[in-house]
């Protein structure tokens, strides 16, 4: 079975010390995978990046595997940022204190997730918890998992919120990007004519100014990578909507603060939330991963929503 190399690398988080060999061989199956699908398409930068990309999944499954050593198999499981599925049924279904009037009367949202994450699973916690503060709240199962370029996504969000906007008889919706969707939602505003259909867009470590350690085997990675034309593009254009990032001081173990950070404009907010570990923690354990379980951005990001 065939499996995407981030599919491949979170299964690697799961299986624990014994499973790591398996695990590994699906990585280096999928990005050769990855690297005839590409090619096939056409994305002589996909095929390039995939190949390049071998020895950075045999980094993170042996720093895995060093987790596991230290912690050993059962005490792996419970690290909340290493499974999805275990961050979900370990923390509680919803977040913050309850306003079920904070959502009332105000635009729809629509969550946007993370480059490898599915939407409906790592955005269920947020959508949970807004749902229950009484807001609209959809989210935007992207297939290509924000791997695809930019371009690509907003074309696809763009869909979405027409339908949105059609179902709910809203004029515009606002958008609450995860880490690459944060960019993406920011992108679709700035770069790909959605600001006519968009009140704001609240970003969740999302990256502003290029980002030196972006993932370089996707499209969107590549185009996230400091100093690409892409970043140029995306900060030449002045902001039509407001949009506030939240993020950690310093670092949140993978994305800096210096990344997120918006440039000073009257649109643009900036919220700076303190580390929840040293340093934001590390590549396998971070605070990156967690922010989508985390009350404090929540209750950032809803504040923001009804400001």
């Amino acid at each position: 079975m065939s499996l995407n190399p981030l599919d491949a690398a979170k299964r690697a988080l799961t299986l624990g010390k014994e499973g790591l060999k398996a695990a590994t061989a699906d990585v280096e199956g999928a990005l050769s995978d990855t690297a005839q699908a590409t090619a096939a398409l056409g994305r002589s930068t996909f095929e390039v990046a995939a190949k390049d990309a071998k020895g950075m999944w045999t980094r993170f499954a042996h720093s895995v595997e060093r987790g596991v050593t230290a912690a050993g198999d059962d005490g792996l499981r419970t690290v909340q940022n290493l499974s999805l599925e275990v961050r979900q049924h370990s923390l509680h279904p919803t977040l913050g204190t309850p306003d079920p009037t904070a959502g009332v009367g105000r635009p729809p949202v629509i969550l946007l997730a993370g480059q490898g994450d599915d939407a409906t699973k790592s955005m269920k916690v947020y959508a949970d918890s807004l749902k229950r503060d009484g807001f609209n709240v959809f989210v935007f199962d992207d297939a290509g998992r924000a791997l695809e370029s930019h371009g690509d996504a907003s074309a696809k969000l763009d869909q979405l919120v027409d339908r949105v906007r059609r179902e709910t008889g809203a004029a515009k919706v606002d958008l609450v990007g995860y880490s690459t969707g944060g960019t993406n939602a920011r992108a679709y505003v700035n770069l790909y004519g959605g600001a006519d259909k968009v009140g704001q867009v609240i970003q969740l470590a999302g990256t502003n100014n290029g980002d030196p350690s972006a993932l370089d085997f996707c499209a969107s990675g590549m185009e996230e990578k400091a100093g690409s034309d892409f970043m140029a593009a995306l900060n030449a254009h002045p902001s039509q909507v407001p949009i506030t990032s939240i993020y950690e001081k310093g670092t949140d173990g993978e994305v800096q603060e210096t990344d997120a950070r918006l440039a000073p404009d009257a649109l643009h907010h900036n919220v700076a939330l303190e580390q929840a570990r040293p340093d934001g923690g590390n590549f396998v354990v971070n605070d990156h991963t967690s922010l989508p379980f985390d009350a404090r951005a929540y209750d950032a990001m809803r504040a923001a929503l009804t400001t």
